[in-house]
């Protein structure tokens, strides 16, 4: 009988043991290929089965490559510092560090009991101190290059929470977590000016393989487009209202302007009767995310009393405040064109405003002179014309914005940055200490600069403090550690120490060190590498290991990640790659995403909500193998499916099987010899491509369907030990702990995840038959195979007695039944 527990337990232990290493060696000689997935944090909640997907799924692929020969590393670890660690030990009443060190103990447990097969001799934790040098060494080369600045901005503030919040964390102006009213206020924070990269970051995409949605999600945060400002005269003004448009061709339909409610001018155009109502709306504004502002359904604003004149008509132009235009793209101001623009229309409908078209869709109408011209050819012409005015020019212009890099709290990377005085920072002659431009703060009244530490400081390390707590509004709590905080500073060599220790001479001067700390960002930005050579101490990875691994073959991750998280990694890589010390521009070559993993009800999994599914508790009661095998039948593996319990006995009957069928070759039973040898050389070729290439896209659903329906065929049959071999082999890396045990069944020695992954014969792969899939309510259910020469009706009624069918339809109205014989699937409806 097929025991999965006894089984499961036997082989874990025995690669506990070294049966066989996954441990990647970095200088072979061997083709690479480099997979990865997202490391974890390591929340208190451990993992749930959603997590463990894409763990899964990259693990199949790993092991299918090592088997055709390539050297593989498949590295883990853990994205330690941030938010989500140190709310979890706030709430939970304990350190971040144990916090972080039970929870990465937890999550280990469980990745052990999944047969994943992590090269853990290369583990990384971004709050080990010997990793976290290397994240200050990266801000260090920033700042010397003029990336890393402090600016003022405006941030959502939580005075309950007492902690800057993202926009993300902000909902109708109160906290995600805990619903407390939020503030906007403007704050002095640390700032990557990933903005000198977005040309680079948008144009660069052409060169990786991502797949669509990533590659528009990527440009439409980066917001690249061709334009022009152009300045409008304000009425009894003698100041302009600037405004970026990529449709100057519509310029004489604008009929009202609308500027920002933070726009700089607003003081200035808001006419005293009408300042009451705008006041109003502003206070409305700011309890808004930019995100809720772009995308609330009914447009909202207000009038300031003041007009522009238009450059070529002269007709006077309202100027209108709405939240719907944002300060932070362009120039915080819109010439609203509501003929030629839904938002505009909208508004203009709502307010009754003038509505004026300008072109029929290939030419300019109602705009004088530059009547039918094409749109392309008016985008240059009023431009060019204005030009002459001096009212406008050609500008190219991005959405995205400089990246808020500091936090007021205690658990991320200390920033390699002191303060010194005004004189102290005149005494300075190694330029490598200073930025390209000064960066001041001002406190207790005193102006004080930033400068650098020495690289040989490094690691600043993160000081043991008497409270974590966040401290409110200013500076975090490594404040207070004031024996950490200040320290004498070498002017001359950017090293620190203590100020309990006497002054040595006069190089040495007071300074205080950078209280802020960078954000659970940055850590995750760079993690990819640090795999390589996790141990040097010298440099972040040997050159010769970057110049070999680079980039990275496939990254997998989930689609709320494919934003932020993937364009702060291309923007530090692209930054190294400038400084020369990776040898690639782009980091990840192909990048896919997996579908969630909803709970049942299809609703999103979590822990509040008490419908989160423990992986360990599926392995212990079906099996690890069962699980991985279930979790990549359930669907496309890029689509969000539902969990079903049940679906996991289907799972476990299959590898029974499979377990059974081997059973007998090993106790030398007597099957039937297979009818037709030719026809089971067609299916079992065919079997071996189809897996081999479904692999590699990802279908791993259409995979278990594949071998399921081979063995509903050949189950009871006499395939040949050579061929019951290879089909171990091709189930292998879905279900390693019971392919090891049938290989051993077999009287095999070695592992089989060190065996040659079977190659297909061309030659036999020519059939008289095709397979249809069977979509049953929108979900594939099964694989049918049938005689090419089939009818549709024929398919049809084959489709409706297939077994792996009839549990869906039994006692069911069928609404449609139709077969898409181009597209080999037959659609019912019930």
């Amino acid at each position: 009988m097929y025991h999965h527990k006894s089984i499961e337990k036997k082989w874990q232990q025995k690669w506990q043991d070294n049966f066989v290493s996954y441990n990647t060696d970095l200088m072979s000689e061997k083709e690479k290929k480099y997979i990865l997935v997202e490391f974890p944090f390591p929340s208190g909640a451990g993992l749930h089965v959603g997590h463990t997907k894409s763990y899964m799924a990259l693990d199949i692929l790993v092991r299918k490559y090592r088997m055709q020969g390539y050297e593989v590393i498949y590295p883990i670890g853990f994205d330690a510092f941030g938010l989500p660690t140190e709310n979890y030990a706030i709430q939970n009443n304990i350190h971040p560090k144990k916090a972080t060190d039970d929870n990465i103990k937890r999550f280990k447990e469980q990745i052990a009991g999944l047969g994943i097969s992590f090269d853990w001799d290369k583990e990384v934790r971004t709050d080990d101190p010997n990793y976290y040098k290397w994240t200050q060494w990266i801000f260090l080369q920033m700042f010397k290059k003029g990336l890393a600045y402090q600016d003022t901005t405006k941030i959502w503030w939580c005075p309950e929470l007492k902690t800057v919040l993202a926009n993300e964390e902000v909902i109708d102006g109160k906290s995600e977590r805990g619903d407390h009213k939020c503030e906007r206020l403007s704050l002095t924070q640390w700032m990557l000016a990933i903005t000198k990269y977005a040309d680079k970051l948008d144009k660069d995409l052409d060169e990786v393989d991502y797949l669509p949605i990533i590659k528009t999600q990527q440009k439409n945060w980066i917001g690249k487009s061709t334009g022009a400002k152009i300045k409008f005269q304000i009425r009894d003004l003698e100041e302009f209202l600037e405004v970026y448009t990529t449709r100057a061709d519509t310029l004489f339909g604008v009929t009202f302007m609308v500027i920002s409610p933070e726009h700089n001018l607003v003081d200035t155009l808001v006419k005293p009767e009408y300042s009451q109502e705008v006041t109003k709306y502003l206070e409305q504004a700011k309890q808004k995310t930019d995100l809720e502002r772009q995308q609330q359904k009914e447009k909202t604003g207000v009038f300031t009393g003041s007009y522009v004149i238009h450059p070529f008509t002269k007709k006077e132009i309202p100027i209108w405040i709405a939240d719907y235009v944002l300060v932070s793209y362009g120039t915080g101001a819109i010439m609203a064109v509501p003929a030629h623009d839904e938002r505009d229309h909208e508004f203009a409908e709502k307010y009754n405003l003038d509505i004026l078209e300008v072109n029929d869709g290939e030419s300019l109408i109602h705009s004088k002179e530059f009547n039918n011209l094409t749109i392309k050819e008016a985008q240059t012409k009023i431009v060019e014309k204005l030009l002459e005015q001096n009212l406008a020019k050609f500008e190219t212009k991005f959405k995205l914005r400089d990246w808020v890099f500091s936090r007021q709290r205690y658990w991320g990377e200390p920033f390699p940055i002191v303060w010194i005085s005004e004189n102290d920072y005149k005494m300075i002659t190694n330029k490598d200490l200073l930025p390209p431009k000064e960066i001041t703060r001002q406190k207790n009244a005193k102006t004080e600069y930033a400068v650098t530490l020495a690289e040989s400081e490094l690691p600043v390390v993160l000081p043991d403090v008497e409270s974590y707590l966040p401290q409110g509004l200013g500076e975090g709590p490594l404040a207070l550690a004031k024996d950490w905080v200040n320290v004498w500073y070498n002017t001359k060599t950017g090293e620190t120490l203590s100020q309990s220790q006497p002054k040595l001479d006069d190089n040495w001067v007071k300074a205080t060190r950078e209280t802020d700390t960078m954000p659970n960002w940055a850590g995750s930005s760079w993690y990819f590498l640090r795999y390589l050579d996790p141990r040097n101490n010298q440099v972040f990875a040997d050159k010769k290991i970057l110049d070999k691994w680079l980039p990275v073959d496939v990254y997998n991750g989930g689609m709320e990640h494919v934003t932020l998280h993937l364009l702060y990694s291309r923007f530090w890589h692209k930054f190294l790659y400038d400084i020369g010390v990776v040898p690639t521009k782009e980091p990840y070559q192909k990048r896919i995403a997996h579908g969630m993993i909803l709970a049942e009800g299809g609703v999103k999994m979590s822990k509040s909500k008490g419908n989160t599914v423990d992986p360990l508790e599926m392995c212990e009661a079906f099996g690890a193998d069962a699980l991985r095998c279930y979790i990549m039948f359930m669907g496309p593996y890029a689509e969000a499916i539902a969990w079903d319990t049940n679906g996991l006995i289907g799972c476990n009957r299959f590898l029974t099987k499979c377990y059974h069928w081997v059973e007998s070759f090993y106790q030398k039973k007597t099957l039937p010899l297979s009818k037709d040898k030719s026809e089971l050389e067609r299916d079992f070729n065919n079997l071996i491509k189809k897996i081999s290439e479904d692999i590699e896209t990802q279908k791993y659903n259409t995979c278990i369907s594949s071998m399921m329906e081979f063995l509903n065929i050949y189950q009871n049959q006499d395939i040949g030990t050579e061929n019951i071999k290879k089909l171990v082999t091709i189930l292998a890396p879905f279900a390693p702990h019971l392919s090891e045990e049938l290989w051993e069944m077999l009287g095999e020695k070695k592992s089989i995840h060190t065996q040659s992954w079977p190659e297909y014969d061309e030659s036999k792969l020519i059939s008289e038959t095709e397979d249809y899939q069977i979509h049953i309510n929108g979900k594939m259910r099964a694989i049918i195979t049938v005689d090419k020469k089939l009818s549709i009706d024929e398919i049809k009624n084959l489709s409706l007695n297939f077994e792996s069918v009839l549990k869906y339809i039994e006692g069911k109205n069928i609404k449609k039944h139709i077969v898409l014989s181009d597209k080999k699937i037959v659609i019912i409806i019930i």
